[in-house]
């Protein structure tokens, strides 16, 4: 992109003569500095944390249930309460990320999270576990709002897809940093797995404060110029001039919801949750049961988790190609490609007779839809102007929250009712070619500024 197209796309122009450039043509022009590897680096982190917090107690299950003496129905309620915190918690963040800022948002979500995970670790009863949890999910959704809102803004225009795409990979390390945790410790000690999860969110926290600057893209926003030159020195770009503005002074800033569903902002809002649920329910449809549907398949038990563990591997290789695709191609058209790419070995997963076949289909899907997935979660951010963008994210946030509670359920059904195993897939891919079709309404947004 040409610094002129980047300046047309802001509506602010450089200052003539003085060599200092708005902020969204200084983004458009930088290049990569140490100081957004370390953003990278700390954001990354903290999005492993917020993946080890929503799967440890899955691995520590039997450990809770013998130490409280609760039947495996309260056992899925306590597993299941951190979602119940989120889905509200995800609507409510929005107009906090937007209003309190990017890194104090960040910030304030992990601390709290990690205050309530480390005192439900001391919980006596099953119903103060619930509670805490509920609690804990309600504060670790913000980071989930804010995460790639916050690391989308402090990127230089030309790498954002990758980094984005980059961050989501995030997730695979939580998960081996679940794993490990209670491997090492036991389930016995589900106390103490629980415990150093809080701790860790708790000091990760005060990382960001002390490491990280705040966006210069939100500073801007909400009249303090000079702190977004601060932020920009920071990461080592060029300072910037803003120009006046039209908006109105922060002390009188109230962004309404309605906006997001008016004008230009309402297809985008009506596709990005449509696809972010629907994405969802498809992965955790599939996931969730996914041992149990390959045992029916024939498969052994120990097989079926050694195949879970291809599909994460292949997963992670799939993210590391869209970072790469979606810089160089853009996020609608290798979005959309994935995707496609999914729905194929989706169609073979589900017919295929063969071993081989299920085993080359299900690395495939797991390839192209954790690829895709990536790609989508740095696509969110930059459908929204930044006075909205907070509460624009939060809205898919609530979206894939509810795909995320919902899908395990209602497969469970589909198996206890004796629907077959075909259909059952049929029922969980759909899922995949619906999306696939509301994703062509949704604009690119490749090279184009922030504001």
């Amino acid at each position: 992109m040409t610094t002129e197209k980047a300046d047309d796309l802001s509506g602010k122009k450089a200052v003539a003569g003085s060599g200092v450039l708005s902020v969204d043509a200084s983004f458009a022009r930088a290049k990569l500095t140490p100081q957004h590897f370390k953003v990278g680096f700390v954001l990354w982190v903290a999005f492993a944390v917020e993946a080890w917090e929503m799967l440890q107690l899955a691995y520590i299950a039997s450990g809770v249930e013998a130490g409280l003496q609760i039947t495996a129905a309260q056992l899925g309620l306590v597993i299941s309460s951190l979602f119940f915190g989120m889905i509200p918690g995800a609507l409510l963040w929005g107009p906090i990320v937007d209003r309190l800022g990017r890194r104090a948002s960040c910030m304030w979500s992990l601390g709290i999270y990690g205050l309530i995970t480390l005192a439900s670790s001391l919980a006596p009863t099953f119903e103060l576990l619930v509670a805490a949890r509920v609690a804990g999910g309600f504060a670790l959704v913000g980071l989930f709002v804010v995460v790639f809102v916050y690391f989308e803004e402090l990127l230089p225009t030309r790498h954002r897809g990758t980094g984005a795409t980059l961050l989501a990979s995030g997730w695979m390390l939580g998960t081996v940093i679940a794993l490990a945790v209670a491997g090492a410790i036991g389930a016995d000690g589900w106390r103490w797995v629980i415990a150093i999860g809080g701790l860790g969110s708790s000091v990760w926290a005060f990382v960001i404060r002390a490491s990280l600057p705040e966006s210069p893209c939100w500073l801007v926003q909400v009249g303090r110029d000079d702190d977004a030159r601060a932020a920009l020195r920071q990461l080592r770009m060029p300072e910037v001039v803003c120009p006046a503005r039209q908006d109105t002074p922060v002390q009188d800033l109230k962004v309404s919801a309605k906006e997001l569903f008016t004008g230009r902002l309402l297809r985008r809002s009506v596709a990005q949750m449509a696809i972010s649920l629907l994405l969802c329910w498809a992965y955790w449809g599939l996931q969730s049961w996914l041992p149990t549907l390959l045992v029916n398949r024939g498969m052994t038990w120990s097989g079926s988790l050694w195949f879970v563990f291809m599909n994460t591997l292949f997963g992670t290789v799939g993210y590391l190609s869209a970072a790469w695709m979606t810089g160089h191609f853009g996020r609608k058209r290798v979005f959309i490609s994935y995707l496609a790419l999914a729905v194929v070995n989706a169609a073979i997963f589900t017919t295929t007779e063969t071993s081989t076949c299920l085993y080359i289909a299900s690395c495939g899907l797991a390839f192209f839809s954790l690829g895709a997935f990536g790609v989508w979660n740095a696509w969110v951010p930059e459908l929204y102007p930044t006075r909205v963008r907070g509460q624009g994210v939060s809205l898919g946030i609530f979206s894939q929250r509810v795909g995320t509670a919902i899908a395990p359920s209602v497969v469970g059904v589909l198996i206890a009712t004796s629907v077959s195993l075909s259909a059952t897939l049929i029922i969980i891919h759909a899922a995949l070619i619906v999306t696939l079709l509301v994703a062509l309404a949704v604009p690119e947004t490749e090279g184009r500024n922030l504001s």
